[in-house]
């Protein structure tokens, strides 16, 4: 690369006069008077930066800067006062603000703290070192070299940064360090590639020569502290008008053109000059039949090389922008991309996103392997990576696991492409972080698999909803006919025996009450429960449920409080943890269940939260199973988590039970011991026993018989018959309907006084036959019936909250009262 002067060609001057107004103006409307720069600056010049500023030795300021000053004072009337010095020294009284602006190449770390000019011109450094000495290519080989820098010059600035290994020998200025590397001291100089060529002839300096390609490509620019950036405006809108009137290509040409390097023949020259131009005459008088012979081969060849010369540089233009555009692909691509050798698979270069990705500086993996780093989880896919990469050329998304600094695993999708570069066969890697994306595709099938788990949950709780219904109507039936033997029967046996059928009828209604719950279609039921009584009348189906080779032990205490729950959830939290224990148990073992009452005054902690003062009922589910690690009692109580099998459970009991325990104020306690088993306590709110009598204190009144008339709509034929006889021995005129199309018509011949229907039937439901009856007579009394109860079907909208409802199962006793009451209301 060169110094690149800025184009001002007289041709376009008018628009770029008009461009530098503009600029001007611009400058003039976003800074107001209050803002504008000061009538007159101090200007710190370098004494020792050829050409672009130095003292002559007559004591004068010469260069390009110089100049550029002053044509800038003559366009804005500025006073530009001139300050000279070392380097060091201009740059020490910028920041003291006793200099205003100085010249200086814009680096990244400079423009956090500095302002900037638009740019003077473009350009960059050169490696030199003393003939005779090997290359250096490029700057990786300055590792552990003494380096000679200008003092807080760039490129002292980039090394210290960038190659700490290098030894930096510091001098006042680029030249000195040229006269420093002729005179022995250190092994290479840093220079500024203009300054060079302009101080190697300036100083007669013989022994030393450039090396490797052109480095550090910039921008040389004015700066200035923040504070005084309105100085800036007005140097850039001066620099435009001159760029324009073509001022600004006269300064380039006159200085910043690479002077010749004066050598032997040009001291010759300036001593016998004349002597040798007679010299010179002679011969070409003699040569000048040879010169008219050859001069159209001459201009054939002079033609033939412009030719070639245009074209080379057009190719060092052309890989000039082709290194930029590298240079930015690779050092900011944020994927991790490396360059190692074909056979050793060293690393020659890594770009900053494998240095982050991996953990190791930039020097720790230069000339290592892959394998030297510790870097691959299975040595195997290099094996396969490297003969894919030999027999093809290239590997395309190879999915690897790598192993970065710290140890942890990072997952990857690889490429590799062999290439040549200058001569050589290497092969570029790009490395994509894929972690986050198959973390979130992990992630994705996590959900799906509950999202099934929740959909034949759905589908079992609606075939549950639908059987817990139909049932419900059966056990109405039964109870009612067990009503009726029980006006018939006198015989004590007889009538203990329709007792038992009802205690079945009440333990199936609870049974109903958990499908229901199950099915989501029920909302919780409150009632004055025994849980001692309770957990008797379940004993069987507990020890039916254990199995023949485990065994169960219940203890209840005489002095038990009641509590008020939901019959249906506290069934299913039993349920649920015997469940689990007799899976916990396997072929043999006992589960010891016990009821006592506890009072709790002061603090007590169950499963890490504290429990409210009161009183408590306890039950207490003891096993002797294979226990729980603590890994998996960190999980117990999540959804779906289960240990069990595929096809063996989906991991909702102890979530369940947990959600029915926080939903009635209560409190649970897990412990367990690998091999020793596991034991479950339930602390739930006890109700006094003066508060649990008056909760199941026995209805006044009996039920009586009317009148009236009464339309009876249920499609259940068991239930539809035993209800109409009901109402016909109580007295009342019956129309019976088994479908809602015949109670439509019966209520269109005769007027009754009640509609008596259940919900949900075919054809229509309770209420849009309810809805139409009305419509022939408005005030027509309704008592619906249903196997929901009243929350779900408000809910859901079939019915709202406000209609007379009786649930089934119910007696006839208490079909015949709420008939009355409703009839009387």
């Amino acid at each position: 690369m060169t110094v690149m002067p800025m184009d001002g060609k007289s041709r376009i001057a008018p628009c770029l006069m008009a461009f530098a107004m503009a600029s001007v103006l611009s400058v003039m409307v976003v800074h107001p008077a209050s803002a504008r720069a000061p009538s007159a600056i101090v200007y710190g010049a370098d004494e020792d930066f050829p050409p672009f500023e130095w003292v002559a030795p007559d004591g004068t300021l010469q260069g390009f800067n110089i100049d550029l000053m002053r044509g800038i004072s003559s366009i804005t009337g500025m006073t530009i006062q001139f300050v000279p010095g070392p380097w060091s020294e201009i740059r020490q009284k910028q920041w003291e603000g006793s200099i205003d602006v100085i010249s200086m190449f814009k680096s990244q770390d400079r423009e956090a703290a500095l302002a900037f000019s638009d740019p003077l011109t473009v350009g960059y450094d050169t490696i030199w070192i003393r003939k005779g000495e090997d290359d250096v290519k490029n700057l990786d080989q300055l590792a552990g070299k003494g380096v000679l820098v200008q003092q807080t010059g760039f490129a002292a600035e980039f090394l210290s940064g960038s190659i700490p290994s290098a030894r930096l020998i510091f001098v006042e200025s680029e030249p000195q360090a040229l006269v420093a590397l002729e005179n022995g001291r250190g092994d290479v100089a840093i220079v500024s590639e203009l300054t060079a060529r302009t101080a190697i002839g300036k100083l007669g300096l013989k022994a030393i020569r450039k090396t490797g390609p052109p480095i550090l490509p910039r921008h040389l620019a004015f700066a200035t502290t923040f504070d005084k950036t309105p100085v800036l405006d007005e140097l850039n809108a001066a620099m435009a008008m001159m760029r324009a009137d073509g001022r600004y290509s006269e300064l380039e040409a006159a200085w910043l053109e690479a002077p010749a390097i004066s050598g032997p023949v040009q001291e010759f020259l300036k001593k016998y000059g004349r002597l040798t131009l007679l010299i010179i005459l002679g011969l070409v008088t003699w040569l000048a039949a040879w010169t008219i012979i050859l001069r159209r081969r001459v201009a054939a060849r002079t033609k033939a090389l412009q030719g070639e010369l245009q074209e080379r540089r057009r190719a060092e233009e052309e890989l000039r922008r082709s290194q930029e555009v590298f240079d930015v692909l690779f050092n900011f691509n944020p994927v991790m991309m490396s360059l190692s050798s074909l056979n050793e698979g060293r690393y020659l270069e890594v770009n900053p996103a494998a240095v982050k990705l991996l953990g190791f500086s930039r020097l720790e993996m230069i000339g290592r392997t892959s394998s030297e780093l510790n870097l691959w989880v299975d040595p195997g896919d290099r094996t396969k990576i490297v003969r894919q990469v030999l027999e093809n050329g290239h590997c395309r998304n190879y999915p690897l696991s790598i192993r970065e600094r710290a140890g942890r695993h990072i997952e990857c999708i690889l490429n590799m492409e062999k290439v040549v570069i200058r001569g050589e066969d290497v092969v570029l890697t790009t490395i994509h972080d894929v972690s986050n994306l198959r973390s979130a595709e992990r992630e994705k099938a996590r959900l799906e698999s509950q999202l099934r788990q929740i959909q034949k949950i759905e589908m079992a709780g609606r075939l549950a909803g639908g059987v817990a219904h139909d049932f419900n109507n059966q056990l109405t039936i039964i109870r009612g006919y067990c009503d009726v033997l029980s006006r018939r029967l006198s015989s004590a046996a007889d009538i203990s025996v329709l007792e038992e059928i009802r205690k079945a009828v009440n333990h199936s209604s609870s049974l109903t009450s958990s499908l229901l719950a199950f099915s989501r279609r029920q909302v919780r039921r409150l009632e004055i429960l025994d849980p001692g009584t309770l957990i008797r009348e379940m004993e069987q189906s507990l020890r039916v449920s254990l199995g023949e080779n485990l065994n169960l032990d219940i203890a209840i205490s005489d002095t038990v409080d009641r509590i008020e729950m939901d019959r249906g959830q506290f069934v299913e939290v039993i349920y649920n943890i015997v469940a689990n224990a007799r899976d916990a148990m396997g072929t043999g073992g006992t589960l010891a269940i016990s009821v006592n009452g506890m009072s709790v005054t002061d603090s007590l902690n169950v499963g890490g939260v504290p429990v409210a003062c009161g009183d408590y009922v306890v039950i207490t589910l003891a096993d002797d199973g294979i226990g729980m690690s603590d890994d998996t009692m960190k999980l117990l109580f999540e959804p779906f988590f289960t240990t069990k099998e595929v096809g063996k459970g989906i991991g909702l009991g102890l979530s369940t039970v947990y959600g029915i325990i926080k939903q009635n104020s209560g409190y649970i306690d897990i412990t367990s011991t690998v091999g020793q088993g596991t034991t479950v306590t339930l602390f739930i709110p006890a109700l006094s026993r003066t508060d649990g009598a008056a909760g199941i204190a026995p209805k006044d009144g009996t039920a009586s018989g009317g009148n009236e008339t009464v339309l009876l709509a249920e499609d259940e034929k068991g239930l539809f018959m035993l209800l109409s006889d009901v109402l016909k021995d109580a007295g009342y005129r019956v129309m019976a309907a088994d479908r809602p199309l015949r109670a439509l018509e019966l209520a269109q011949e005769t007027r009754p006084d009640i509609l008596v229907t259940d919900v949900v039937m075919p054809e229509m439901s309770g209420k849009e036959l309810a809805a139409r009856i009305k419509q022939i007579h408005p005030d027509l009394k309704v008592l619906y019936m249903s196997g929901y109860p009243r929350d779900t079907i408000s809910a859901h909208g079939i019915l709202s909250s406000d209609v007379d409802l009786l649930n089934k199962p119910f007696s006839l006793e208490e079909f015949q009262r709420t008939v009355r009451q409703v009839l009387d209301s």
